[in-house]
C-alpha cells in the first residue's frame, strides 16, 4: 500500500534522519523542544497530517508490509468503524525475535470497551490506523498525561466509534529498557484515564463481557 502522507516528528534533524526521509518522501516538520511531551508531540503530527486516516508509528516498532493494506480494507468494509488494530510479535533492542504475540483475547467489537477498562491489550500505537475525524471528535491525545496516553484515547475512541481488529501480528513491537512502565506508575496512569469514565458505563461494558 503506497497511498501513503509519511510525517516525521525527531528530536533532531541530523543528516542520517534527512536521508531516511528524503527516501520516504517524507518532510520533518518539527525539530522536538525539550520537555514537549509524547502526547503534545502526536497532536502536533495529527494537525499537520491531511490524510483521512492516521497511523501514528514509534521509531523503534517495525511496521509489517501488509498493515495498511489489510487496515485500508477493514475500514471499506467497516464504514462506521473510526479505528483498526492488529497483533504484534515481539523483538529485543537487536531485532531479534521474542517469545510470544501480542493478541487480544477473544476480541468481539461490542466488548472491545469492557476488556479495554479492565487492562491496556494493545501492545503499541504502532499497531492502530485511525479515521481522522474520529480522533478529531474525541479531541486527541489528552497533553496532561505525561505518558499513557494511549490508552486514554483508546478508551475514548471505543466510547465514541466502533473498533475493529485484525488477528494477526502484522507490527513488531521492539522491547527496550525505556519503553516499559513500572507497574505502578502504569497503574495509576490507568487510573488517571478510568476517572474520565462514568463508573456506571465502566461496570456495564465489563458486565457484558461475563454472563455472571
Amino acid at each position: 500500500y503506497k497511498n501513503l502522507e509519511i510525517i516525521v516528528i525527531s528530536k533532531g534533524s541530523g543528516e542520517y534522519l534527512l536521508e531516511i526521509a528524503e527516501d520516504l518522501g517524507a518532510e520533518i516538520i518539527l525539530s522536538q523542544p525539550s520537555g514537549l511531551s509524547p502526547a503534545a508531540i502526536k497532536n502536533e503530527g495529527l494537525r499537520k497530517s491531511t490524510g483521512e486516516l492516521i497511523a501514528f508509528f514509534e521509531s523503534y516498532d517495525i511496521n509489517g508490509k501488509m498493515r495498511f493494506e489489510m487496515s485500508v480494507k477493514r475500514f471499506e468494509d467497516n464504514p462506521r468503524s473510526g479505528m483498526v488494530f492488529c497483533g504484534t510479535t515481539f523483538i529485543n533492542e537487536d531485532g531479534e525475535f521474542l517469545s510470544g504475540v501480542g493478541k487480544f483475547p477473544k476480541f468481539k467489537g461490542r466488548q472491545f470497551l469492557g476488556h479495554m477498562y479492565e487492562r491496556n491489550w494493545i501492545s503499541t500505537i504502532s499497531s492502530t490506523v485511525f479515521r481522522s475525524e474520529a480522533i478529531q471528535k474525541a479531541g486527541g491525545f489528552d497533553e496532561s498525561f505525561k505518558s499513557g496516553e494511549n490508552y486514554d484515547l483508546f478508551l475514548r475512541i471505543a466510547d465514541l466509534t466502533r473498533v475493529e481488529y485484525i488477528d494477526l501480528p502484522l507490527v513488531r513491537f521492539r522491547i527496550m529498557n525505556n519503553n516499559g512502565f513500572d507497574p505502578v506508575a502504569r497503574r495509576e496512569l490507568e487510573i488517571k484515564a478510568l476517572k474520565k469514565h462514568d463508573p456506571s458505563a465502566i461496570a456495564a461494558s465489563i458486565s457484558s463481557i461475563y454472563d455472571d
